[in-house]
């Protein structure tokens, strides 16, 4: 049987998963770029070609797929701003949606473009492209979740939110953003308030996701507004 769009696409993700991985950001971006147009150009979400029936609901959230075979394995240095720095790979045998498996392309393509900027002597450029696909995604889940308050996806949204506040912040601090530290601020405001579903719905049992969380906990305590930090 050939092999339907769908499973292409997250064949070229897990391989640009391993590149992110290896440190050749060139060659995963040019991958992930090429899957998420191949996959836009598919066109309709039930056609066997694009995913073989896959519904449009999946059977899997965006963030047991952050952790399902692949722990986390960001840490926390005390020197930096926390960043939420692992690719996401998809299972074959997962049930992800169109929309879910897009997602996924765009984060690792956003933390292509950031992990790519650490390494540069010039990164303002990387760093507004990894801004605008992280802002993108941001926009993607709020309108898949209208009203939901993200039920299942809490932690691929910290980690959007997480990232956009560090690389306004960082892109402030080299004076390339005139509003850089408001956004930011902005940023880990969002960012609490998404802390606060997990405190109050969530119980985090893997040791991997509570580093995660403090990580997030630390950046919101450290850049938050001064309005925000005083009410």
């Amino acid at each position: 049987m050939a092999m339907t769009m769908q499973h292409q696409v997250i064949q070229d993700n897990n391989f640009a998963v391993a590149m992110i991985e290896e440190g050749a950001y060139d060659e995963a971006s040019a991958t992930l770029r090429a899957a998420f147009q191949a996959y836009q150009n598919c066109g309709d979400m039930e056609s066997t070609a694009c995913n073989d029936g896959v519904s449009y609901k999946s059977s899997i959230s965006l963030d047991e797929c952050m952790t399902k075979g692949h722990p986390m394995s960001s840490s926390i240095d005390p020197d930096f701003p926390f960043m939420y720095s692992d690719a996401i790979r998809i299972s074959a045998a997962a049930g992800i949606s169109k929309h879910d498996v897009t997602s996924i392309i765009l984060f690792n393509l956003a933390l292509t473009y950031h992990l790519s900027a650490l390494d540069s002597n010039d990164p303002d450029s990387d760093l507004q492209k990894a801004l605008h696909v992280y802002e993108h995604l941001y926009t993607m889940q709020q309108q898949e979740n209208t009203g939901e308050s993200f039920p299942s996806n809490l932690m691929f949204v910290l980690s959007i939110l997480n990232n956009c506040g560090i690389i306004h912040q960082w892109r402030s601090e080299a004076g390339t953003s005139i509003n850089g530290e408001v956004i930011a601020a902005q940023c880990f405001d969002k960012l609490l308030s998404v802390l606060t579903l997990i405190s109050s719905k969530t119980q985090i049992t893997n040791k991997n996701e509570e580093v995660v969380v403090r990580g997030f906990y630390r950046n919101v305590v450290l850049n938050r507004s001064p309005a925000a930090s005083a009410a």
